[in-house]
């Protein structure tokens, strides 16, 4: 009765004790006591484009008795510690083994005793891996039985898999066995994270970008797109976080929203099942951990393929010049599902750039002129800015355009200038005088001014100007021959340069001053002495008479 078991065990594992897939025959005469002969299992579905390794934990062994032609099947010591537990005997076990019917076709595979095992503390069984010259495949020649193996690779997550080599007795003779391997395919997710700007000032992009040019104050719409980590159902380590670390950008935290997408594309919203949050320096933090098994391994099927991400940020006062305003995301995930392990994988950084404007008043003889007023407008509202209390004549674009404090007039300092920074490409601001130096006429002629960004070979931004156009107010170009001239800083190439100078109003003798005096007094004496010569001429011609 227990060599029929034997066998029957024998049969049904040469059938079907398997978790994969890629079958390898090879006839041989088994060796005797613990056996040894080996023969090739291939694991397919390698990601092509990364260094996976393989290690090897071997489950079920065998040994072989010359005298009956007979293969029996044992658990090694580390496996019965972990499978033979409460009623469970050993050929329980190896027959609850050999009813593994998984074919390894499915991403979404899972299996209790594969998983149990691999949590475990393991024998490491030293198993040689060879991977082909195209990385999508890995072969190693084991001998008899049943093996655990456990894929790592750089950015990505896999299932744990088994892979087993049968015997099958095709006759009586020693020498008439067949062995045959039969491997797995690699299921796992490659993991990687991307992020785009998708909007501006409440509207959306056509084609989203990796950078744009805005003002301070615009409101910049982002969306990162992170893959989701392949953790076992029975992982105690789910790490699977979202960070987001911006630069001179502050992420709304009540705009963030978070989707599960799926294979086919189709979404659906999870924001409510967590709880994003911004730390001190702004980074933002979407940690999913403590609900992967329950949304994205639930009932060890994997329905989304990635999460969205989207949320709103502002471009703050601090925004650089020339310098694009920078915000990286990162995939933070969990290298072993069963300790804590936290890996790092950087994204692409989006960039924001925005440029500035310097003015320089003069009159006729080029001498500057302090204390000149200006304004700035744009879409007919003047803009207000926030003055540098240390460095006169240096001001910003405010983020809040009420803020207390904030101005609208630009006064050049003892130098004749003032420089603003914050500015928009591709948008027309209007430049004007609103009050003129003391002695000097105030320029009624206002100027519209844009920015056109230069762009590298790539297209890319460089955060410098390409051009600007000028025109006065009836739209007619600047020729820069008159009072307004205007081009690019060539000192500082993300700065429009603007030069206005006044007239000097003309010498007038002021009320009441000396002036007046002087030809009060000749005119009296005129009308007096002409009153003199009137009144002896008269008398002298009386005297004729």
């Amino acid at each position: 009765m227990r060599k029929m078991w034997k066998k029957a065990i024998t049969v049904i594992l040469a059938l079907v004790m398997t978790l994969g897939l890629g079958l390898n025959v090879q006839a041989a005469a088994l060796t005797a006591g613990e056996n040894t002969n080996s023969t090739n299992v291939t694991i397919t579905g390698l990601p092509g484009d990364k260094d996976v390794t393989f290690a090897t934990y071997q489950v079920i062994k065998t040994n072989y008795d010359t005298a009956t032609n007979e293969l029996t099947y044992h658990l090694t010591g580390w496996a019965e510690a972990v499978l033979v537990t409460g009623s469970k005997t050993e050929a329980d076990v190896i027959k609850d083994i050999s009813a593994l019917t998984t074919t390894g076709a499915s991403p979404t595979e899972q299996n209790d005793i594969v998983n149990k095992l691999a949590a475990a503390g393991k024998t490491v069984y030293n198993a040689s891996w060879t991977v082909s010259s195209n990385k999508t495949q890995a072969t190693a020649s084991l001998p008899i039985g049943s093996y655990l193996v456990l894929a790592s690779c750089t950015d990505m997550t896999f299932l744990n898999m088994m892979v087993s080599v049968n015997a099958v007795a095709t006759s009586t003779d020693p020498s008439g066995w067949t062995l045959e391997g039969k491997g797995a395919v690699l299921k796992g997710n490659p993991l990687s994270i991307g992020k785009k700007i998708t909007g501006k000032k409440g509207s959306a992009l056509q084609t989203p970008v990796d950078e744009t040019t805005a003002a301070i104050g615009d409101v910049i719409s982002y969306t990162i797109n992170a893959a989701v980590p392949h953790y076992p159902a029975n992982a105690a380590s789910t790490i699977f976080k979202v960070k987001d670390t911006p630069t001179d950008l502050q992420i709304q935290k009540n705009t963030v929203q978070v989707f599960g997408v799926k294979a086919d594309g189709t979404e659906t919203e999870l924001t409510s099942s967590f709880s994003p949050a911004l730390d001190n320096n702004g980074v933002l933090t979407v940690d999913m951990s403590g609900n992967y098994l329950q949304l994205f391994c639930a009932d060890g099927t994997y329905p989304y393929v990635k999460v969205k991400i989207t949320y709103d940020a502002v471009l703050m006062e601090s925004a650089k010049v020339v310098q694009g305003n920078s915000n990286r995301p990162e995939l933070v995930y969990g290298s072993d599902p069963y300790k804590e392990t936290e890996k790092t994988i950087l994204g692409n950084s989006t960039l924001v750039y925005t440029y500035g404007l310097n003015l320089t008043k003069k009159n006729g003889d080029n001498e500057a002129l302090s204390n000149a007023v200006f304004g700035l407008s744009s879409n007919g509202k003047k803009l207000k800015f926030i003055a540098d209390k240390a460095a006169k004549g240096t001001y910003t674009l405010a983020k809040d355009q009420s803020a207390a404090g904030a101005t609208d007039q630009l006064t050049t300092n003892d130098q004749g200038t003032f420089n603003i920074k914050g500015l928009d490409a591709n948008v027309e601001y209007v430049l004007e005088e609103t009050k003129a130096p003391s002695g000097y006429f105030r320029n009624h002629v206002s100027v519209t001014i844009k920015i056109t960004p230069d762009t590298n070979a790539e297209g890319k931004l460089t955060g410098t100007i390409k051009s600007v156009s000028a025109k006065d107010k009836n739209g007619t170009a600047l020729d820069n021959k008159g009072a307004w001239t205007c081009g690019i800083d060539q000192n500082q190439t993300a700065y429009v340069a603007v030069t206005l100078k006044d007239t000097k109003i003309p010498f007038l003798p002021a009320t009441g001053g000396m002036g007046t005096v002087i030809f009060t007094i000749v005119g009296d004496a005129l009308m007096i002495l002409a009153i003199v010569l009137f009144i002896r001429s008269r008398k002298g011609r009386k005297e004729d008479k």
